[in-house]
């Protein structure tokens, strides 16, 4: 019948003839247990060797299929999204800023947002003042891909040989890097479009998080498209997250304010 899998085959289990002195391996075989057991490994050898080729195929293709899969989920949602029927997106933007300012956003509107996820998709993060409100817009936006700028102003490292200046410095960069772990690990996997303004160490991090998540089990990113990094070394100075096998479908990667040092 088309499109019928193929059977899977018997599975094949090999014994040795010399298994029970497997146990005590400083015993050595003679010469003709030797040459014994080499012959009875050609067989196992070969279906090792196709088993590992199999096995790399079907990865390969499993791999296509997620980012097909994750390309045809985008192109529909979008679709579906656009033709959907929404009155208000015929009123004027004057009106609707009336609307928000004069009723204070009534409470059925809040209700049909809090229940919109696409409408929580672009999300900004500029440091510690902005964890919870991102935080938020990443939990209200459910499983949807998203557009992220995280923007990070440049810490200035104590000059003085001042303690107290010191320990507050490195308890506010400790601080930080918490919260940017967080902010890495609950949106970088829908990850769309991106803009990263960070320090070499803050990209580390992202490296630190996607390597923890072992990219090899739970798959590539599947969504993300465009990238734009700031405050970076350049191409070479690039995360390995962004590189083409964990990201598959990026065709854009821009650096803004390349440091030149």
């Amino acid at each position: 019948m088309a499109g019928a899998s193929e059977p899977t085959p018997a599975t094949s289990y090999y014994t040795s003839p010399f298994e029970q002195n497997f146990a005590r391996g400083f015993q050595a075989p003679s010469q003709e247990g030797v040459q014994v057991i080499t012959a009875s490994l050609e067989q196992p050898d070969r279906e090792l060797l196709d088993l590992i080729a199999e096995i790399a195929q079907t990865t390969a293709k499993l791999n296509a299929l997620k980012t097909r899969r994750a390309h045809l989920l985008r192109h529909t949602t979008q679709s579906h999204v656009y033709i959907a029927p929404s009155p208000i997106r015929q009123l004027p933007t004057e009106i609707l800023q009336l609307i928000f300012i004069e009723a204070w956003v009534c409470w059925k509107w809040r209700q049909i947002a809090l229940a919109t996820p696409a409408i929580w998709t672009n999300i900004y993060y500029g440091g510690h003042k902005w964890y919870d409100a991102f935080m938020t817009y990443a939990n209200r936006s459910a499983e949807l891909p998203l557009s992220v700028k995280i923007k990070v102003p440049y810490q200035k490292r104590p000059f003085e040989e001042d303690t107290n200046e010191w320990d507050e410095y490195d308890e506010t960069w400790d601080h930080h890097m918490e919260l940017m772990e967080d902010v890495f690990r609950a949106t970088f996997r829908r990850w769309r479009d991106v803009e990263l303004h960070l320090g070499m160490q803050d990209l580390g991090m992202l490296d630190n998080v996607a390597d923890s998540s072992d990219l090899e089990r739970e798959g590539p990113l599947e969504l993300l498209e465009s990238v734009t990094l700031g405050y970076c070394l350049g191409r070479e100075a690039l995360p390995f997250v962004f590189k083409t096998e964990h990201a598959p479908l990026i065709y854009d990667v821009d650096f803004v304010q390349r440091l030149l040092y």
